[in-house]
């Protein structure tokens, strides 16, 4: 972990912890193993316990259940590691025995070349307008006729999925901003999503960025929520959505175990989770205008890589961020 930080001084304590997590389960997995007898056929076997664990071992269902237990559990394949997660945690695995075959302690790296087929990894499901118009109407949380109305409307889950809609920002993004990170320039209001403090993380640096406010938020009463939320001391922009292990484990489980898997259960049928509104707003805004420019703005305003040089050649090089207006 020494050379690690080394070698990347800004990584986050938060990556960190993950690499240390994923060394711990593997030592629990085959009861403290001297890494010098971890041989490739037991790189294999981690894989294949890998593939019956549940990817999220924190949640109701698991919690408190030993690696023993859940390897001999019946848990559903929708709860499972898939591909793409196995992958990214065999990364700090090849990289620690990277790091001792060159300090001399191990003789062969067993991970080398080792990696699992992704097509178990599905893609979220987009939202449909019936979609959008059933959960808007007729679940309890936006019904002002139910009681879970009276006490959760207009509050944290209420502005989450409101959030969700009108940013396209993936739900841990959503769950770790302050109110402090709701700021104003050039006549807009936007959120600024970033890494710095309070045990913040993000996906990859271009998920850096400064998300405009959409007038719909703002129509709906979003200045208000945070004038009534500094009058009640908080600083927390959606109080409720507590930090677990990570940002967004939280919200996550309300939203598929309170709202979707009680009011909207065909969703689950269909793989429609919180991430489905980010798939939504993302292949929305790509279907109202596809050239190239508009692309690259949407790129900047979701957090993915803009593709400047691809579309601006060697002009690339004098391109600056583009101004809130026009995003």
């Amino acid at each position: 972990m020494t050379a690690k930080l080394a070698d990347k001084p800004d990584l986050k304590p938060a990556r960190l912890k993950d690499y240390r997590a994923v060394m711990q389960e593997f030592d629990a997995l085959f009861e403290c193993p001297q890494m010098q007898q971890v041989n490739f056929k037991m790189a294999e076997s981690y894989i294949e316990k890998l593939r019956k664990l549940p990817s999220k071992r924190h949640i109701t269902h698991y919690k408190g259940m030993s690696y023993q237990q859940l390897l001999s559990a019946d848990i559903p394949a929708a709860h499972k590691y898939k591909g793409k997660t196995i992958n990214e945690r065999l990364r700090p695995l090849r990289g620690y025995c990277d790091w001792l075959v060159r300090h001399e302690a191990m003789q062969a790296n067993p991970f080398v070349k080792l990696n699992v087929s992704q097509g178990d990894s599905r893609s979220y499901a987009p939202l449909e307008d019936a979609d959008l118009e059933q959960l808007l109407t007729n679940t309890r949380l936006f019904n002002p006729a139910t009681s879970y109305f009276s006490n959760y409307g207009r509050r944290s889950y209420w502005w989450l999925v409101m959030l969700a809609i009108y940013t396209g920002a993936r739900v841990g993004e959503l769950d770790q901003l302050f109110i402090k990170d709701v700021k104003h320039r050039d006549g807009i209001h936007y959120f600024h999503i970033h890494d710095h403090g309070e045990g913040k993380t993000v996906k990859t640096k271009n998920a850096v960025r400064e998300v405009p406010v959409h007038s719909c938020l703002i129509e709906l009463g979003m200045l208000e929520y945070i004038e009534s939320l500094k009058e009640a001391g908080q600083t927390k922009l959606l109080p409720a959505t507590r930090q677990q292990e990570k940002w967004g484990d939280k919200a996550s489980e309300w939203f598929n175990q309170h709202l979707r898997d009680k009011d909207l259960p065909h969703w689950k049928q269909q793989n429609k989770t919180f991430h489905s509104f980010r798939a939504t707003f993302i292949g929305r805004a790509v279907d109202t205008d596809s050239a190239e420019s508009s692309l690259i703005v949407l790129q900047k305003v979701v957090g993915h890589e803009a593709q400047f040089k691809n579309v601006l050649g060697s002009t690339a090089a004098y391109k600056r961020d583009f101004p809130l207006q026009l995003k």
